[in-house]
């Protein structure tokens, strides 16, 4: 938990520009997830986003992670996030990235559940046809192919949703897909399917391949906040995420605190 500590203690400086504390508040709204605390991350991002909604920041030319924490909790608890959405929304600056955001989610909410505006939803749509190449590909014994045509056959699966062909070539080869969002995804299958194991053994060897979209990215999210793919993760899949953490690519964390007294 220090790396938590750490992270959340630079979320509360209010000496600093914007932009030099609120990458910190991201990191750890995402390692509360991981720790099970959504309403503590929905705090945190409401504290963030209206503290700074008057100072000059990139804050609000984004949306991850402060829209998902502000969504999660309802996700958890069966609550409705509108109220808590619209709140936010007449708080934060208008005309932003992320003003324009809140206000398609709650307009999104009516047609859809929380847990698929949240990120890594990649199940529940319709099977679509392989482009000629990909059919090719799925229609050879799934043995005779290369690692580059299985990694290939494995991401048009995941692009046109076909697990069909995604199982039959994992189930065949007993070779798991490298590209972390199809391991996701299959996953979230096989966990639907009640065959958890083989979906946190898909987790584990896809891993090393996941990579942070950002400098306060410092760990998966998608397969904490998905309840499909939710019970996949089991102790070992914890214990190897949070060991991976390294918060000294967050900007502010490896500073003292400001002298007092």
């Amino acid at each position: 938990m220090t790396e938590l500590t750490s992270l959340l203690t630079v979320a509360q400086r209010r000496d600093r520009p914007a932009d030099e504390v609120w990458p910190a508040a991201a990191a750890a709204i995402e390692l509360l997830w991981w720790h099970d605390r959504f309403t503590e991350a929905q705090q945190l991002a409401e504290w963030i986003l209206v503290d700074f909604a008057d100072r000059p920041t990139t804050l609000y030319q984004c949306r991850l992670p402060f829209t998902a924490a502000l969504l999660a909790p309802a996700e958890w608890r069966g609550e409705d996030p509108v109220p808590t959405l619209t709140a936010v929304s007449a708080r934060v600056p208008v005309g932003t990235v992320f003003g324009r955001h809140l206000a398609w989610m709650i307009a999104e909410r009516s047609r859809r559940a929380p847990f698929e505006l949240l990120p890594g939803h990649y199940w529940g749509q319709a099977a679509l046809p392989f482009k000629r190449r990909d059919q090719e590909l799925a229609d050879r014994p799934p043995q005779e192919l290369t690692a580059d045509e299985r990694e290939r056959l494995y991401s048009a699966a995941h692009n046109r949703h076909q697990f069909a062909v995604a199982e039959r070539l994992f189930t065949t080869t007993g070779c798991c897909p490298a590209r972390w969002y199809v391991a996701v995804w299959m996953a979230g299958e096989f966990t639907q399917r009640g065959t958890t194991d083989v979906a946190t053994l898909l987790l584990l060897d896809a891993l090393p391949g996941w990579n942070p979209f950002a400098i306060w990215n410092l760990v998966p999210t998608e397969i904490v906040l998905q309840p499909q793919v939710r019970p996949a993760v089991d102790n070992e899949v914890r214990r190897r995420v949070l060991r991976s953490v390294d918060i000294t690519r967050v900007p502010g964390v490896d500073e003292r605190p400001p002298m007092t007294g």
